[in-house]
């Protein structure tokens, strides 16, 4: 009866033991949180003399595996009101993120680099993402990172408030995975010079490029897109755009287009005078 009390115990205990967090996990963890300004307390927990999680893996918002070795699966931090903003004369921000190899999950929101340093190119190494979301994070460069494109898990990019007046580059369309691309406000002046590339995903399902500063007329190719076919879940609102709408998009909502755009016309919209 002795031993059969005793199971549960070894139980929990070998359980706690195989989502032990690596050392080169926390090692990456604790380089991330020592790059922020933190008025919020968004990384408090984030210690090894955390009285009640000293490992990784209760960290808050941090997720691991829950077999050997247990590596970080899942970050997903949102910013307080005083927002976590990245230290004055830091460089390299971000990059330790890379390390976290193990990583199919990763969620910043409100988690700001004053527009100043690029998506961190070492997320490269995160060949098992499959969800993307950057969100408030403040990022900036010509294009959005075309090393995403390598990433061929990723099937949920969200990428919001930051800054990539050219917009999508041509390798999205090699991601093959790709479900949902969301890339509102992100200051983009152009869809994109070779975006057309996006016609090729055929598992895509949701697209919006709304709340930017896109002008000019909607690319024929926007018509091709599989969700246009699909969900209809294709949203251009809130921006710039001028003329008649391609027929291929005659059969959107109205939401699809307005607020904004004051100079669109043809279905779904007012007929072009």
């Amino acid at each position: 009866m002795g031993k059969l009390m005793l199971l549960p115990l070894l139980l929990a205990l070998t359980l706690c033991v195989a989502s032990a967090c690596t050392p080169a996990d926390q090692k990456a963890l604790l380089a991330f949180k020592a790059q922020f300004n933190d008025p919020s307390g968004v990384f408090a927990s984030w210690s090894p003399q955390d009285p009640i999680y000293p490992d990784c893996c209760g960290w808050k918002g941090v997720r691991c595996e829950f077999v050997a070795p247990g590596r970080v699966t899942s970050v997903s931090l949102q910013g307080g009101e005083g927002v976590a903003t990245v230290k004055k004369g830091v460089t390299g921000a971000g990059n330790s993120l890379g390390d976290l190899t193990g990583l199919k999950f990763l969620v910043l929101t409100q988690i700001r680099f004053s527009f100043k340093h690029p998506v961190p190119p070492t997320l490269a190494k995160l060949k098992s993402l499959e969800t993307l979301g950057l969100s408030g994070t403040q990022f900036t460069g010509t294009t959005l990172p075309s090393f995403l494109s390598t990433l061929t898990k990723l099937n949920d990019v969200t990428i919001e408030g930051n800054y990539f007046p050219d917009g999508i580059p041509a390798s999205f369309g090699n991601m093959k995975a790709l479900g949902l691309l969301s890339l509102p406000s992100n200051g983009m002046k152009t869809i994109g010079k070779s975006a057309s590339s996006l016609t090729k995903l055929k598992n895509l399902n949701y697209f919006s490029v709304a709340s930017n500063a896109i002008t000019g007329r909607i690319p024929a190719w926007v018509g091709l897109l599989t969700p246009v076919k699909t969900t209809k879940d294709v949203y251009l609102q809130e921006n710039k755009l001028t003329g008649p709408i391609p027929k291929s998009l005659s059969g959107l909502a109205v939401n699809s287009f307005r607020p904004g755009n004051p100079g669109l016309c043809g279905a779904p919209l007012a007929a072009c005078s």
